[in-house]
C-alpha cells in the first residue's frame, strides 16, 4: 500500500502515519504539508494507491488544489480528510470526483476500511448517526455547546425516570464513536491518559484527541465534569 498524505497539521499527520505503520503491513507513506509539495512528490515518481488531502492547508484554496491534482493525476483516487468541513462542502468535493471522505472524528479502523474501499475503486462517504447528512468532521456548533450544560442541569432536577436515557439529540452522548465510548469508560473510572492509552493500546496523544472530542460532545470542560455527567445520567456502554 502506497499513500500520499498531505496535511499541514504536523501532530495529526505524524500520529496518523504512526498509526498506519503500526496497523498496516508493508505501507509506504509520503508526507506533504501543501498542494505544491504533493505535486513535487508525484512528479518525482512516487505513485500512490491513494492520495489523502486535508481540506484546509496551503494550496487548497477551498477546492482549487483538489481540482489541480485530479486534473494532473486523474488515475489516482483522492480522499478528502478534515476536522472542519461542513456537509455541503463534502457534497461539493464529491461532485469534483473524490473517492472517499474521512472525518477526523472517525475511528482509525473505519478510516482504514474506507481507504481500502477507495483503493479498490469503490466509494466511501460515511453517513451520520442521527440523520442522512455525512459523518461530521467536528461536533456541535458553538450555540449548541453553550446550552448543553443547562440541559444537563435541567435533567438532573427532573424526577422522571425516563429522562435518564438519551438519544442522538440529547447531550451529545449518542454521538460518541465506539472508540470514544471505550475512553469514556475509563474516564468514569478516573483513569489518567497514560492508563487509558495502556489499557486500549493507543498513543497518549491519540487518547488526548479522543478526550477532547468527548468534552465537546458532552459540553463539559474537564474530566471530572465528564465523569459526573456520565454517572448522573446512568450512562453505560
Amino acid at each position: 500500500m502506497k499513500i500520499l498524505l498531505a496535511d499541514d497539521h504536523i501532530l495529526f499527520r505524524d500520529a496518523f502515519i504512526q498509526y498506519l505503520k503500526k496497523t498496516v503491513a508493508n505501507v509506504d507513506i509520503a508526507a506533504a504539508d501543501s498542494i505544491v509539495k504533493s505535486e513535487l512528490i508525484l512528479h518525482h515518481g512516487f505513485k500512490p494507491d491513494l492520495i489523502i488531502l486535508d481540506y484546509q492547508m496551503p494550496g487548497m484554496f477551498k477546492f482549487s488544489g483538489l481540482k489541480k491534482l485530479r486534473e494532473k493525476f486523474p488515475s489516482v483516487p483522492v480522499a478528502l480528510m478534515s476536522g472542519v468541513i461542513e456537509d455541503y462542502e463534502v457534497k461539493e468535493a464529491i461532485e469534483l470526483g473524490i473517492s472517499a471522505y474521512f472525518p477526523k472524528t472517525m475511528a482509525g479502523q473505519d478510516i482504514l476500511k474506507g481507504m481500502k474501499k477507495a483503493m479498490e475503486g469503490g466509494l466511501f462517504f460515511p453517513k451520520g448517526i442521527c440523520d442522512s447528512s455525512y459523518y461530521p468532521s467536528h461536533y456541535m456548533p458553538d450555540e449548541s455547546e453553550k446550552n448543553l450544560h443547562d440541559k444537563w442541569l435541567e435533567l438532573k432536577k427532573s424526577s422522571r425516570e425516563d429522562e435518564k436515557y438519551f438519544n442522538c439529540d440529547s447531550l451529545g452522548v449518542g454521538n460518541l464513536t465506539p472508540r470514544e465510548k471505550d475512553v469514556a469508560e475509563y474516564l468514569l473510572e478516573g483513569r489518567s491518559n497514560q492508563q487509558i492509552a495502556d489499557g486500549l493500546g493507543l498513543k497518549v496523544v491519540t487518547v488526548k484527541l479522543h478526550v477532547r472530542s468527548i468534552f465537546k460532545k458532552l459540553g463539559v470542560k474537564n474530566r471530572t465534569q465528564a465523569a459526573m455527567l456520565l454517572n448522573d445520567i446512568g450512562w453505560t456502554r
